[in-house]
């Protein structure tokens, strides 16, 4: 089944999710989202907040009908429908799944009420509610007579820069080495744990092609620094 919906995948998701999408990268999303952080901590620029959203438990709360009504107004086959009616229904599932949305919107106290009613909306219609105490609001440093409006409306606690998205840093900057130091930590504790193996010069290699070079090509993917990578080469 899954072979088969690839093919028409990318005709069914919006432009905006590219993961998992023949012909799109996750990547895109993280350029993206960089692109609306630059310059975040400028005063002079026009004011913004990202809003980071955690849903409390999704799989087990979502609504099952929610979601086979979706699937009827995107116009799939009947037949279709019951497949997916039964193994939601009759199946039993053990999913660890971290339900977690990003949103970028203005600054303002009108663009939050927005947003919040939509999360609001959202919730009714498919079950899945926002954990308040693991979702977080980004203010830009434009943001300051309706800071507080902002914090008391939407009841998160105020987060800062950097966040993690997608597996990598969001920074407000160019990014630096020292953003990087997840990446580095990761490696050297691969690299640590490879010291008491006797392996030949080719296992070693080996090794290197397959866990250290899986690690930073997604980051690499996106983006990463000609000393961050010079760092990498050396082993440090």
């Amino acid at each position: 089944m899954v072979s088969r919906m690839q093919q028409v995948l990318q005709l069914l998701i919006n432009y905006s999710q590219n993961a998992f999408v023949p012909g799109r990268s996750i990547a895109d999303n993280v350029l993206l989202a960089q692109e609306l952080l630059a310059g975040y901590n400028q005063v002079r620029l026009p004011q913004r907040c990202t809003i980071k959203v955690d849903i409390q438990k999704a799989y087990d709360l979502v609504n099952w009908d929610f979601i086979l009504e979706s699937l009827r107004i995107f116009n799939f086959l009947a037949r279709f429908i019951s497949w997916i009616e039964q193994c939601i229904t009759s199946a039993m599932f053990s999913i660890s799944l971290n339900g977690s949305m990003h949103g970028f919107l203005k600054g303002t106290v009108s663009s939050v009420r927005t947003i919040k009613s939509a999360l609001t909306e959202f919730a009714e219609l498919s079950g899945l509610h926002v954990n308040p105490s693991k979702s977080t609001i980004i203010l830009s440093k434009a943001v300051q007579r309706e800071r507080q409006s902002i914090l008391d409306l939407m009841g998160f606690q105020e987060g800062s820069l950097p966040i993690k998205y997608l597996g990598v840093p969001l920074v407000s900057s160019r990014l630096s080495v020292a953003d990087c130091q997840p990446l580095l930590d990761k490696i050297n504790m691969r690299l640590a744990g490879w010291n008491h193996l006797n392996l030949s010069l080719a296992g070693h290699t080996q090794l290197i092609k397959s866990v250290l070079s899986s690690l930073h090509t997604y980051w690499a993917s996106i983006f990463i620094s000609q000393s961050l990578s010079s760092r990498l080469l050396r082993g440090e």
